[in-house]
């Protein structure tokens, strides 16, 4: 998935308006999400930054939109619960860096419960 990032990243650098290379980068987070920290809470929080991709990914490239969309519906329902925010010290709308080969700020958004 470091793989994936790093080419995408690559052809990003050629074609800076690239969907398809911010939603891959999406899923490549999406799909670390279960590996990453130790707790329930850091997995679901991978996936802020996954929808910030395929929130990217529309944004620079109509062609991408309904993918993104799809995406960013699907992956929105594994944000953390408020409760659980809080427990961690955070509120909606905080900042929050994914460590790792992630390595993204990311903004707190959770579900209800």
């Amino acid at each position: 998935m470091q793989a994936v990032k790093k080419l995408c990243l690559q052809a990003l650098k050629g074609n800076p308006s690239s969907g398809e290379a911010y939603i891959l980068i999406g899923k490549a987070y999406a799909a670390y999400a279960p590996k990453y920290g130790s707790e329930d809470f850091d997995h679901k929080t991978v996936f802020w930054a996954a929808v910030d991709k395929f929130q990217t990914a529309k944004r620079i490239d109509p062609s991408c939109t309904d993918e993104a969309n799809r995406l960013i519906a699907l992956y929105s329902q594994h944000f953390p619960v408020v409760k659980d925010g809080f427990f961690n010290g955070l509120q909606e709308g905080d900042t929050f860096t994914i460590e790792g080969w992630i390595n993204e700020k990311t903004v707190a958004r959770f579900t209800k419960e």
